[in-house]
């Protein structure tokens, strides 16, 4: 509820060409338009440019994610040395390692906050934490996942364990929601608003073409292009 919101801009801009109606040779309502028309594309301009910003700002909390998903991976991993090595000293199983064992459970809880685990119990006491039917744990090793860029969408980068390159296709969790935010949401609100626009623009564009100018002469468009909105 702003002066610069799409709603008071769009109000300035049919309130311009009733008053540019009303005297159609006056210069100052001729300006006027312009000028609210400027005020319109650059509207356009600067949601479609944060909308494009969002996927960039969603690319740094995807890696953020995965960091956080590495590093708990990596505390995983130590906890499964200490109880696998407590447990494979022969004696019976000490305080410490129960301890160990509800800080491990607490870690993959957590995992599975950022996104769908599965976890396997080994023998030796340690544990496998698999993501799609793919490790990230195995007992004291950590599988580091990572983003990398790709020729087929630059602006997207893929999920993958970073030593194996197998692709991981994220759905669930936290990390799950940023994906579908980045790769569905903001792309299909950002085609809904060019398609919005188009068919403005298009529209505004068919009637002003029949309309004749001061010096007489008719066929030109009010808006220069479908793609930049800027206005002639």
């Amino acid at each position: 509820p702003s002066d610069s919101a799409a709603g008071a801009l769009m109000e300035n801009y049919f309130n311009a060409w009733e008053d540019l109606s009303n005297d159609p040779e006056s210069k100052s309502a001729r300006t006027n338009l312009r000028e609210v028309a400027l005020a319109f594309t650059d509207f356009v301009r600067e949601v479609d440019f944060k909308l494009a910003r969002e996927v960039t700002a969603l690319n740094q909390l995807i890696l953020d994610k995965s960091n956080a998903l590495n590093s708990l991976a990596q505390q995983v991993a130590e906890v499964n040395r200490q109880v696998i090595l407590i447990e494979g000293s022969g004696g019976s199983i000490s305080i410490k390692a129960n301890d160990l064992k509800d800080r491990r459970d607490q870690l993959v809880e957590q995992m599975s906050e950022l996104v769908n685990v599965n976890v396997l119990q080994g023998r030796n006491g340690g544990l496998s934490v698999l993501i799609q039917g793919h490790p990230i744990v195995t007992d004291q090793f950590a599988h580091p996942i990572g983003l990398r860029i790709t020729g087929d969408d630059p602006f997207r980068p893929t999920i993958e364990f970073s030593a194996s390159r197998i692709r991981l296709e994220i759905n669930s969790g936290e990390l799950g929601g940023l994906v579908r935010m980045r790769d569905e949401e903001v792309p299909a609100i950002r085609e809904q608003f060019s398609r919005l626009i188009t068919a403005f623009t298009n529209r505004v564009n068919e009637l002003h073409i029949e309309g004749y100018g001061l010096d007489g002469l008719k066929g030109r468009p009010f808006f220069e292009d479908n793609e930049t909105r800027r206005v002639m």
